[in-house]
């Protein structure tokens, strides 16, 4: 088993490489959000697959800091996507963005207990390997999507100071309430 700190730093890992490359992840997904899902959730896969087989904590730190990195490449494509289809169809966008979090909760109330049973049968590097094989099928599904970033977008540059943004009391009210949470 691991230590105490050695559990802290594998689980914050992933928090960790997503609050690094968050700017560098929406850079990308806003050039092409299909490639950005894809690719960010194919490094999803890889870095569970790398946790499930880690055998010491260096590589299993490493797979967790590849975690966030698919993550904040994904999910910034995925928000930005839902952005996109909110911006199609106004009217929908509470409701797109409502689904998209009850999948994402039952992901989470399904995930833990199967998770659960699955260490208990075969133990704890099973969970990895079935959310491999998760992330595998969601990167099937995501080639299926339209891509809708629109080639005004993709020469943009990120010129966005984020502390800059910062200095607004919204932003810091959302960014603190998003700590928080």
């Amino acid at each position: 088993g691991l230590s105490a700190p050695g559990s802290g730093v594998v689980v914050s890992a992933p928090a960790l490489a997503l609050l690094l490359g968050a700017k560098i992840g929406g850079a990308y997904a806003d050039k092409a959000r299909k490639p950005a899902l894809v690719g960010g959730m194919l490094f999803i896969a890889l870095s569970d697959a790398g946790t499930a087989l880690a055998s010491s904590l260096a590589p299993l730190v490493v797979a967790r800091l590849g975690l966030g990195a698919g993550r904040c490449v994904s999910e910034s494509a995925e928000r930005g996507l839902l952005a996109d289809l909110g911006n199609i169809a106004p009217e929908l966008r509470g409701r797109a963005i409502a689904a998209n979090q009850a999948a994402a909760a039952a992901g989470i109330a399904l995930g833990a207990p199967l998770g659960g049973l699955l260490s208990e049968a075969y133990g704890p590097r099973a969970c990895f390997l079935a959310v491999t094989g998760a992330a595998l099928v969601t990167s099937l599904i995501y080639t299926q999507l339209p891509e809708t970033a629109t080639a005004a977008r993709i020469d943009d540059d990120d010129g966005v100071d984020w502390l800059l943004l910062l200095k607004d009391g919204r932003w810091r009210g959302l960014t603190a309430a998003e700590i928080c949470s």
